[in-house]
């Protein structure tokens, strides 16, 4: 009976773990649809350069192939979450503080949708740019015709080696479209909400359960650690009660697994307010 009991509270100890909130850039559709994108994208360079007179090798694009992020260089950043008719989606990439820039060169910027139930993918390219450390990159805006199929998409932004078609780093995140409640039963990453408590800032949402520096949030342009974190709740760690000013902030939710080139990069826009700490003039 006492074993039984032990195989039980273990099974137990192990089941948050495995149930944790999912990346969604894990989800098999986005990694089949980039490559097919890829893929398209080569050929197309690929006739170009021909008629041009230019000698080019349309070899398919490399997914991930063995650059190694120690941290993303780069987060998404959209302006909602959940969209309806005739809404503005607006997209943008933020080039993170202290990270190294990928390249001296130019990095090809190219953005995908990929709604989760059906073949229904929305592709193009964001042309070419320097990762310039704090820079914010606009990639996309547009608006809803409602000709768009409901229910829940992926954003996809592929950086890429323009010169050899290397993908250096694969943000995802996701969005609703007409469909409001479906992410909270899909288990992705999320922030609902925040609560300031000075130096630290309370996370509500879904999060990874381990607290490691592969879990991250990028607030007012600044990176913080998030020093703790349940399914549910994620603490994040400013350093300083007065490390940002009063105001009202995104919180950018940053995570992924070193050394792979896709993560999720999960922005709540406007969630934070910080007051005036009192003592401070």
């Amino acid at each position: 009976m006492r074993s039984s009991l032990t195989t039980l509270l273990a099974l137990l100890a192990v089941l948050p773990s495995a149930a944790q909130p999912q990346l969604i850039s894990d989800h098999p559709a986005i990694k089949a649809a980039v490559k097919q994108f890829l893929g398209e994208q080569a050929v197309q360079t690929a006739v170009s350069a021909k008629s041009a007179g230019a000698r080019f090798a349309a070899a398919g694009p490399v997914y991930g192939g063995g650059y190694q992020l120690q941290t993303p260089p780069v987060a998404l950043r959209l302006n909602r979450l959940q969209y309806n008719d005739r809404d503005t989606f607006q997209a943008s990439l933020v080039v993170l503080p202290g990270a190294p820039t990928v390249s001296d060169t130019s990095v090809g910027l190219s953005v995908l949708w990929v709604h989760l139930d059906s073949n229904y993918t929305r592709g193009t390219y964001a042309g070419r740019h320097v990762l310039l450390t704090g820079e914010t990159i606009p990639l996309q805006t547009y608006v809803f015709d409602g000709s768009e199929p409901s229910g829940l998409y992926a954003y996809v932004v592929m950086v890429t080696d323009v010169s050899g078609s290397q993908v250096l780093a694969m943000p995802v995140t996701w969005f609703s479209f007409r469909c409001f409640f479906r992410s909270d039963v899909q288990g992705y990453l999320r922030v609902d909400s925040t609560e300031y408590q000075g130096r630290y800032v309370l996370l509500r949402g879904n999060f990874r359960v381990e607290a490691s520096p592969s879990q991250f949030a990028l607030i007012g342009g600044q990176t913080f650690p998030i020093v703790r974190s349940s399914q549910t709740e994620a603490l994040v760690d400013l350093g300083d009660q007065w490390a940002l000013p009063a105001g009202v902030y995104d919180i950018t939710l940053i995570v992924h697994t070193p050394g792979n080139t896709s993560y999720d990069s999960t922005t709540t826009p406007c969630v934070l307010r910080i007051f005036l700490p009192s003592g401070k003039g």
